[in-house]
């Protein structure tokens, strides 16, 4: 008989009989015939009585029931003892009662003492395995790998265990499953049924069964179930829609925060509106006046909403890792609800931000160039938040800091473009605080077509036409649609690295 070592992974209220007939399936060559007879009881029905007809096969051979009993063991789910014994005395009475051929007492001991020393329980050999009703010695998980040892001692081919981990802690139903591998490794056949086990128990199987509701979704070796589940995973709207649906109410429920945050943004909008109130003219102090609005609406829009977002998986991380392991949702599922979930308060922070700042500073007079402005710093905000692929926000900040002064650097806001050193000039493509102010110029200037300038003013430059200050500051305006392009494509590039960053984690 090979050597194998095969997990029936079961699902929850699965019956008895299920598990028994997919067990002896197991065993080569089996045939079986299920025969069961019904009874009404009210508006259900349930099993009155079970015949299992057929012949069980090993090899091809027939295997009699005598002949089982000596190969094989069967371990319950259920610890039923002698509760007065102690360990060692159940040990020893078991092995006499099983074993056909005489050992002496000195090697029974030894034998005893291995297989209580292999499943840890060698320290409470001497101890009770219950006083009374109410008062247990041995715990659950100790009970459960008592009734373990004791199939062991009659050293069977054949093993068969229903819930072996049950009771026990990650540590020691490792240690155990750990014990079950050494022994398939002696030409043995292992058979256990396991509720959702870990997958660090998951990768100890060569072959698993996997169930659910009530019939059989594969059967294969466990590499091979990996890649079968992992082909056949499809997302779920209606999971996505759940999680949704928890975001927002999330969001509710904490909603004097959420609304501290928009009064915030209200109040910032109007200090920077009022600072610019009356300074937006077309004349050369009006240039820069007019930049330093823009500048304002692209950088209150990109590092405030950046950081606010920096502690969402961190904080959540240890609740989304146990629900996943569960496998309540996928990572694309659950990272696809938050992104959907943020959008709609970026959506009215930066519409209230930019609506409240362009009406105080008169920057935008004209409807259609507020809408474009507005749409693009939603895009900008958007863009911003998609920078969350950090395990925690110490390493954000380390990381995000430096590389946030060099985003502003080549904005165009500061240095002339052009006049950048070619080391750092790559940087200005990942900028999207460069393609938002350019966009965002490009629509206040386009249509300017006489900027007045002072003669008498030698300190102050001469620039007659919106088309000269886009010059100034390096900006074209056929690069509008390109820059639209560009940070559209670092939104996806950003969330895309937060999936796999979240991915990673989940492994």
């Amino acid at each position: 008989m090979s050597s194998t070592f095969m997990s029936i992974g079961e699902a929850l209220g699965q019956e008895q009989l299920e598990k028994l007939e997919l067990v002896l399936k197991l065993i080569n060559n089996t045939n079986l015939t299920i025969h069961m007879s019904l009874q009404s009881h009210g508006n259900l029905n349930k099993y009155t009585s079970v015949t299992i007809q057929g012949d069980i096969r090993i090899n091809g051979q027939t295997a009699e029931s005598t002949i089982m009993r000596q190969i094989s063991s069967f371990m319950y789910q259920d610890d039923i003892f002698i509760e007065t014994m102690t360990v060692f005395e159940l040990m020893w009475f078991t092995a006499k009662l099983r074993l056909e051929y005489k050992m002496d007492n000195s090697s029974l001991e030894k034998t005893i003492n291995d297989i209580l020393q292999e499943v840890g329980l060698l320290s409470r050999k001497n101890h009770k395995i219950g006083a009374t009703e109410h008062t247990k010695i041995l715990s659950g998980g100790e009970k459960k790998r008592l009734s373990f040892a004791a199939e062991l001692i009659s050293n069977p081919m054949v093993l068969f265990l229903d819930e072996p981990t049950t009771g026990q802690d990650a540590f020691t139903a490792n240690i155990l499953i750990k014990y079950l591998k050494k022994l398939t490794m002696k030409n043995r056949t292992i058979l256990c049924t396991l509720h959702q086990p870990s997958s660090e128990l998951f990768n100890y199987f060569d072959n698993v069964i996997i169930i659910a509701d009530g019939r059989v979704a594969f059967f294969g070796t466990n590499l091979e179930a990996m890649k079968f589940f992992a082909g056949c995973h499809t997302f779920s709207c209606h999971r996505t829609l759940l999680l949704i649906q928890r975001g927002f109410l999330q969001i509710y429920r904490s909603s004097s925060i959420r609304w501290l945050q928009i009064l915030q943004k209200i109040m910032i909008a109007i200090i920077s509106g009022l600072c610019f109130f009356g300074s937006i003219n077309l004349d050369q102090l009006g240039i820069q006046a007019t930049q330093g609005v823009i500048f304002i609406l692209v950088s209150e829009n990109t590092f405030f909403p950046m950081y606010s977002t920096l502690s969402l998986i961190p904080q959540e991380l240890p609740l989304f890792l146990r629900e996943y392991k569960t496998g309540m949702f996928s990572v694309k599922e659950y990272y696809i609800s938050k992104v959907l979930t943020l959008f709609p308060g970026l959506v009215i922070e930066s519409v209230i931000f930019t609506f409240i700042v362009c009406i105080l500073s008169g920057l935008f007079p004209q409807f259609i160039s507020l809408l474009e402005t507005i749409m693009i710093v939603i895009l900008t905000i958007n863009v911003s938040s998609a920078c969350v692929a950090f395990k925690n926000i110490s390493l954000a900040m380390a990381y995000l800091v430096p590389f946030d002064y060099i985003l502003m650097i080549t904005m165009g806001s500061f240095i002339k473009l052009s006049s950048l050193p070619l080391y750092i000039q790559w940087v200005k493509y990942f900028s999207w605080l460069l393609y938002s102010t350019e966009t965002i110029s490009i629509i206040h200037w386009k249509d300017i077509n006489n900027i007045s300038c002072y003669p008498n003013d030698e300190d102050l430059p001469c620039i007659e036409d919106g088309n000269q200050v886009l010059q100034y500051f390096d900006f074209q305006e056929d690069n509008f649609t390109q820059d639209i392009i560009f940070m559209i494509s670092l939104y996806f590039m950003f969330h895309f690295l937060g999936y796999i960053i979240l991915l990673k984690k989940s492994s």
